[in-house]
C-alpha cells in the first residue's frame, strides 16, 4: 500500500512488512544512515564538494558530521562518525507521530529485539528517537519530527560538544557506553 503524506508530499509511505520485522504500522521511506569512517574530513569533503551535499552540523569537532541534500530537506540524510575502520552504525525510519514510535517500539520488544536507547529527543536535528539493536550489533532508529532545512535558508553550522548533546531529554538515562561502538571494526 502506498500513500502520499500531505505534510511532506515528496515522500512516500511504505509498509514495513519484511518477514519478522513487520511492525504493524506504515513508515516513511528509510530516512538517514550513520556510517563509521576512518577519514571523516575526506568523506565530508567528498560528499559536499563532489556530490553537492551540505554540512548541517558537527559534534565534537571531528567526531560526527551531519550532511543534508544540497536542495534542502531533512537536517541530515547521512551522518558520518570517526572510527578506526569503516562500518555501519544505524539506519533510521521516520514515523508520522510520536505515538507511532511507541507502537513500533512495543512491537520490536515483543519480537525480542534488544532495546538500545530512548525514548527521547535529540539536540542535533531535534527529532524524537528510539533505538533498537539489529541482529548484527548495529542499530535501528525510529524517529519523528526532524528539523527541515530549506535550500535557501541561512543555516548556521554549529559544532556541538559531545557531552550532553546527544539528547535534550531521554526516558532511560544517559547515552549507553556502547552507543558509538563500531560492531564491524
Amino acid at each position: 500500500m502506498t500513500q502520499i503524506n500531505r505534510r511532506r508530499p515528496n515522500l512516500t509511505k511504505i509498509r514495513l512488512s519484511t518477514g519478522s520485522y513487520h511492525l504493524g504500522l506504515e513508515s516513511w521511506s528509510p530516512s538517514h544512515i550513520l556510517l563509521f569512517t576512518g577519514n571523516l574530513k575526506e568523506k565530508v569533503d567528498f560528499y559536499t564538494n563532489v556530490l553537492g551535499m551540505r554540512l548541517s552540523d558537527t559534534m565534537g569537532g571531528d567526531v560526527v558530521a551531519f550532511l543534508r541534500n544540497g536542495n534542502g530537506g531533512d537536517h541530515h540524510v547521512i551522518a558520518l562518525a570517526q572510527s578506526e575502520k569503516p562500518g555501519f552504525h544505524h539506519a533510521s525510519f521516520e514515523f508520522g507521530t510520536v505515538d507511532d514510535i511507541g507502537v513500533a517500539a512495543a512491537n520490536m520488544a515483543k519480537k525480542g529485539h534488544k532495546h538500545c536507547w530512548g525514548f527521547g529527543r535529540h539536540v542535533v536535528g531535534s527529532n524524537y528517537f528510539h533505538y533498537f539493536r539489529d541482529p548484527w550489533g548495529s542499530i535501528v532508529e525510529h524517529f519523528a519530527d526532524i528539523d527541515i532545512v530549506d535550500e535557501d535558508q541561512d543555516w548556521e553550522i554549529k559544532d556541538w560538544p559531545l557531552e550532553g548533546n546527544f539528547a535534550r531529554w531521554v526516558s532511560d538515562g544517559p547515552l549507553p557506553d556502547d552507543f558509538l561502538f563500531n560492531s564491524e571494526a
